[in-house]
């Protein structure tokens, strides 16, 4: 069973990556090398400091599906959700079980727990990249209340390389998913498969929801 990228920023001239129609053939068999057979395509959605085109996501999917099929990868598309203070979450599920969300490095969204609530009895949310919240660590009480709730929590692989917060996290067990939350550097699919290689039980549980999410993409 391959690996699943839940984070990666793909698709050209939709939001903030760097990404090329041309360079992405490039990254597509990348991630066949590395050992990948399935990539979410996550463009940013609502965040304040990114510019989405929104309009244009369907389109680009259809496109890089098409080039992600030549490749033997199974393409998804999905989203990555800026939560601030708006009353409701909303935005593309992955395989419509899952959603990607990610918040304010400063401070927690108002009535965090409440909103991930409301939508929980629907999608299990993925925390994306949660060593960068400085308003959450290992240890703390929120991190483990997500666990308890069954919500996935998700690192960035080059984090690693640079050490750190994400450290504590590993070293807790929390982490469910590594990703490369990629923008068009190579080495940011490299670094996300070399660290998922270093622990199984984490490769466990990316192969078993790549094996959940196939099952759903494929009955479509």
């Amino acid at each position: 069973m391959g690996l699943i990228d839940v984070h990666a920023h793909l698709l050209p001239s939709i939001d903030h990556t760097e990404v090329t129609w041309e360079s992405l053939e490039d990254l597509l068999s990348l991630y066949r090398a590395c050992g990948f057979d399935t990539v979410c395509f996550t463009p940013h959605l609502y965040n304040p400091f990114v510019v989405t085109d929104i309009k244009g996501i369907r389109d680009a999917f259809k496109k890089a599906a098409d080039m992600s099929e030549h490749h033997d990868l199974l393409p998804v598309l999905a989203s990555e959700v800026y939560v601030s203070d708006e009353a409701f979450i909303k935005g593309l599920p992955i395989a419509g079980r899952y959603i990607l969300l990610e918040f304010s490095t400063a401070f927690a969204p108002v009535n965090l727990v409440e909103k991930l609530d409301s939508i929980s009895s629907e999608l299990t949310p993925i925390i994306a990249h949660i060593e960068r919240y400085s308003w959450l660590s290992a240890d703390s009480q929120l991190v483990r209340l997500f666990k308890d709730k069954g919500y996935l929590i998700q690192i960035n692989g080059k984090a690693v390389k640079k050490g750190g917060r994400v450290l504590e996290y590993l070293e807790s067990g929390v982490v469910d998913l590594v990703a490369s939350d990629c923008h068009g550097n190579r080495d940011d699919i490299i670094f996300a498969a070399e660290v998922i290689s270093r622990y199984s039980m984490i490769q466990k549980k990316m192969n078993d929801l790549s094996r959940e999410i196939k099952e759903v993409v494929q009955c479509f």
